[in-house]
Protein backbone atom coordinates (compact mmCIF):
# COMPACT_ATOMS: atom_id res chain seq x y z
CA UNK A 1 0.00 0.00 0.00
CA UNK A 2 1.32 3.62 -0.87
CA UNK A 3 0.92 6.14 1.75
CA UNK A 4 -1.80 7.78 0.22
CA UNK A 5 -4.09 4.52 -0.04
CA UNK A 6 -4.04 5.04 4.09
CA UNK A 7 -5.68 7.89 3.80
CA UNK A 8 -8.83 7.65 5.48
CA UNK A 9 -11.06 9.29 2.65
CA UNK A 10 -9.50 6.40 0.58
CA UNK A 11 -10.41 3.58 2.58
CA UNK A 12 -13.90 4.66 3.46
CA UNK A 13 -14.30 5.27 -0.62
CA UNK A 14 -12.71 1.46 -1.41
CA UNK A 15 -15.25 -0.17 1.10
CA UNK A 16 -17.78 1.44 -0.55
CA UNK A 17 -16.26 0.71 -4.44
CA UNK A 18 -15.93 -3.26 -2.95
CA UNK A 19 -19.57 -3.39 -2.04
CA UNK A 20 -20.92 -1.57 -5.45
CA UNK A 21 -19.11 -2.65 -7.88
CA UNK A 22 -18.34 -6.55 -6.68
CA UNK A 23 -15.51 -9.04 -7.41
CA UNK A 24 -14.64 -10.31 -10.56
CA UNK A 25 -12.33 -12.32 -11.01
CA UNK A 26 -12.28 -12.33 -15.17
CA UNK A 27 -12.76 -9.54 -17.68
CA UNK A 28 -16.42 -8.24 -18.36
CA UNK A 29 -18.42 -5.19 -19.69
CA UNK A 30 -19.34 -3.29 -17.67
CA UNK A 31 -22.83 -0.98 -18.35
CA UNK A 32 -20.77 1.51 -20.03
CA UNK A 33 -19.19 -1.15 -22.36
CA UNK A 34 -15.68 -1.24 -21.42
CA UNK A 35 -13.20 -4.22 -20.53
CA UNK A 36 -13.20 -4.33 -16.54
CA UNK A 37 -12.03 -6.75 -14.03
CA UNK A 38 -11.77 -6.93 -10.48
CA UNK A 39 -13.27 -4.42 -8.32
CA UNK A 40 -14.77 -2.07 -11.12
CA UNK A 41 -11.22 -1.25 -12.99
CA UNK A 42 -11.67 -0.52 -16.50
CA UNK A 43 -9.17 -2.12 -18.12
CA UNK A 44 -6.88 0.67 -20.04
CA UNK A 45 -4.94 0.40 -23.32
CA UNK A 46 -1.80 -1.47 -22.64
CA UNK A 47 -3.57 -3.47 -19.32
CA UNK A 48 -3.37 -6.96 -20.29
CA UNK A 49 -6.17 -9.47 -17.69
CA UNK A 50 -6.83 -12.75 -17.89
CA UNK A 51 -7.80 -13.34 -14.56
CA UNK A 52 -7.24 -11.30 -10.94
CA UNK A 53 -6.81 -12.35 -7.61
CA UNK A 54 -8.68 -10.80 -4.62
CA UNK A 55 -4.67 -9.81 -3.65
CA UNK A 56 -4.44 -8.26 -7.32
CA UNK A 57 -7.56 -6.12 -7.22
CA UNK A 58 -7.25 -4.87 -4.42
CA UNK A 59 -3.82 -3.59 -5.53
CA UNK A 60 -5.52 -2.29 -8.69
CA UNK A 61 -7.97 -0.52 -6.59
CA UNK A 62 -5.56 1.27 -4.36
CA UNK A 63 -4.10 2.46 -7.31
CA UNK A 64 -7.17 3.43 -9.08
CA UNK A 65 -8.80 5.13 -6.00
CA UNK A 66 -4.89 7.53 -5.73
CA UNK A 67 -5.40 8.31 -8.97
CA UNK A 68 -8.43 9.74 -8.48
CA UNK A 69 -8.06 11.09 -5.06
CA UNK A 70 -5.14 12.63 -7.10
CA UNK A 71 -6.81 14.07 -9.63
CA UNK A 72 -9.13 15.57 -7.03
CA UNK A 73 -7.64 17.11 -4.12
CA UNK A 74 -3.74 16.96 -5.00
CA UNK A 75 -2.38 20.55 -5.74
CA UNK A 76 -2.82 20.29 -9.52
CA UNK A 77 -6.57 18.55 -8.71
CA UNK A 78 -9.75 20.05 -10.15
CA UNK A 79 -11.11 20.57 -6.31
CA UNK A 80 -7.79 21.28 -4.62
CA UNK A 81 -9.15 25.36 -4.04
CA UNK A 82 -12.20 23.59 -1.49
CA UNK A 83 -9.84 20.59 -0.63
CA UNK A 84 -9.37 21.78 3.19
CA UNK A 85 -13.37 22.79 3.79
CA UNK A 86 -14.31 19.19 2.62
CA UNK A 87 -14.92 16.58 5.46
CA UNK A 88 -13.34 12.89 5.56
CA UNK A 89 -17.11 11.61 4.36
CA UNK A 90 -17.29 14.09 1.83
CA UNK A 91 -13.72 13.12 0.03
CA UNK A 92 -14.88 9.51 -0.16
CA UNK A 93 -18.16 10.21 -1.42
CA UNK A 94 -16.71 12.14 -4.04
CA UNK A 95 -13.77 9.51 -5.05
CA UNK A 96 -16.40 6.50 -4.75
CA UNK A 97 -18.17 9.03 -7.04
CA UNK A 98 -15.59 9.73 -9.82
CA UNK A 99 -14.18 6.36 -9.66
CA UNK A 100 -17.94 5.41 -11.32
CA UNK A 101 -18.47 8.67 -13.55
CA UNK A 102 -14.89 9.59 -14.52
CA UNK A 103 -12.86 12.50 -14.26
CA UNK A 104 -13.26 13.82 -17.33
CA UNK A 105 -17.10 13.92 -16.49
CA UNK A 106 -17.15 15.31 -12.92
CA UNK A 107 -14.64 18.20 -14.62
CA UNK A 108 -17.88 19.73 -16.73
CA UNK A 109 -19.90 18.76 -14.36
CA UNK A 110 -22.29 21.22 -12.23
CA UNK A 111 -21.80 19.71 -9.43
CA UNK A 112 -17.92 20.51 -9.38
CA UNK A 113 -18.90 24.25 -10.08
CA UNK A 114 -20.85 24.06 -7.13
CA UNK A 115 -18.39 22.34 -4.76
CA UNK A 116 -15.94 25.38 -6.42
CA UNK A 117 -18.95 27.92 -5.66
CA UNK A 118 -18.86 26.39 -1.95
CA UNK A 119 -22.41 25.80 -2.27
CA UNK A 120 -21.93 22.18 -0.14
CA UNK A 121 -26.18 21.01 -0.25
CA UNK A 122 -26.88 21.92 -3.50
CA UNK A 123 -23.39 19.98 -4.93
CA UNK A 124 -24.84 17.08 -2.90
CA UNK A 125 -28.23 17.12 -4.78
CA UNK A 126 -26.24 16.78 -7.64
CA UNK A 127 -25.90 13.00 -6.76
CA UNK A 128 -29.65 12.60 -7.52
CA UNK A 129 -28.95 13.33 -11.51
CA UNK A 130 -26.13 10.57 -12.14
CA UNK A 131 -28.87 7.93 -12.51
CA UNK A 132 -28.82 7.47 -16.61
CA UNK A 133 -27.21 4.68 -18.38
CA UNK A 134 -27.40 3.97 -21.96
CA UNK A 135 -29.14 1.11 -23.38
CA UNK A 136 -28.62 -1.62 -25.68
CA UNK A 137 -30.49 0.38 -27.73
CA UNK A 138 -29.24 3.59 -27.36
CA UNK A 139 -31.22 4.97 -25.48
CA UNK A 140 -30.94 7.21 -22.19
CA UNK A 141 -32.52 5.23 -19.02
CA UNK A 142 -32.23 5.82 -15.23
CA UNK A 143 -30.90 2.79 -13.56
CA UNK A 144 -32.05 1.42 -10.24
CA UNK A 145 -28.37 0.15 -9.86
CA UNK A 146 -26.98 3.75 -10.01
CA UNK A 147 -29.81 5.63 -8.33
CA UNK A 148 -28.88 3.16 -5.48
CA UNK A 149 -25.53 3.88 -5.58
CA UNK A 150 -26.19 7.73 -5.66
CA UNK A 151 -28.14 7.36 -2.38
CA UNK A 152 -25.42 5.79 -0.41
CA UNK A 153 -22.99 8.11 -2.12
CA UNK A 154 -24.85 10.96 -0.97
CA UNK A 155 -25.66 9.73 2.72
CA UNK A 156 -21.93 9.69 2.88
CA UNK A 157 -20.86 13.04 1.39
CA UNK A 158 -23.75 14.24 4.24
CA UNK A 159 -22.59 12.72 6.61
CA UNK A 160 -20.82 14.76 9.94
CA UNK A 161 -17.34 14.29 10.88
CA UNK A 162 -16.69 12.82 14.60
CA UNK A 163 -14.44 15.09 16.31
Amino acid sequence: MTPISNNPSLVLAKRYIRDFEGFAPRIYKCSAKKNTIGFGHAIKQGESFDEVSITQAEEILDTDTTEVYTNLFSENGVLFKVNNMLNTYQKAALVCFVFNVGIGAFKESTMRRLLIEREIDLAADQFDRWIWFTNANGKKVPSKGLKNRRVKEKTLFLSKEVC
